[in-house]
């Protein structure tokens, strides 16, 4: 493919239209579902940026786009052709995604990490793991789950406190000592006026 026209931009501007085609594919992929019209208008917006960026914006709308299962066809058939067609990515994207060329050693060393560790460490790492992939089957985001769970801990944290603070309390007069010839003299007097 060739490389973007150079378009004169008035004033000397930066050219947006790569933050544009990245914002944009960004917040179509926030959603789950979109009404046909919103199809339409991202399809058609983005088939024409599409030509209209440098070939690192390709890759990165392109690796957005196919972790998105209802992609538009159109779209996804277009970055497809684009990076068959690509060779290697240069210096500056794998600044934009510094694990794109470490994976096969982010694996040796997840490898490494769950052998080395021990029975119960490794059911923790599979039931952690298992949770994940039940979310991400289930098409909940993480994010919101997320933010439950951070809610429900400071309501929770914020409920315990009290008993905490007694548990603590009770700990420090335990271990307290008392002063030496400390008393509490207490003076009962009867009013006969009173409880006649």
């Amino acid at each position: 493919m060739t490389e973007a026209p150079h378009l004169p931009h008035p004033n000397g501007g930066v050219d947006i239209r790569p933050t544009l085609l990245r914002a944009m594919t960004d917040l179509y992929v926030q959603k789950q579902t979109h009404t046909e019209q919103e199809e339409q208008h991202f399809t058609k917006l983005a088939l024409r940026l599409i030509d209209l960026v440098d070939a690192n914006t390709r890759i990165i709308v392109a690796n957005k786009i196919a972790g998105y299962p209802t992609a538009p066809p159109a779209v996804r058939q277009r970055l497809l052709k684009e990076l068959i067609s690509l060779k290697a990515p240069d210096p500056a994207y794998a600044e934009a995604c510094p694990l794109a060329g470490n994976a096969p050693a982010l694996v040796e060393e997840l490898s490494e990490l769950f052998l080395t560790s021990n029975s119960e460490e490794r059911r923790l790492i599979l039931l952690t793991l298992s949770f994940l992939v039940a979310v991400a089957a289930s098409g909940l985001s993480i994010d919101r789950i997320t933010i439950i769970i951070g809610a429900l801990g400071v309501g929770i944290g914020l409920g315990l406190q009290s008993i905490v603070n007694n548990f603590v309390s009770g700990i420090i007069l335990i271990f307290d000592r008392p002063l030496r010839g400390e008393t509490a003299h207490f003076a009962v007097r009867r009013d006969p006026t009173i409880y006649s």
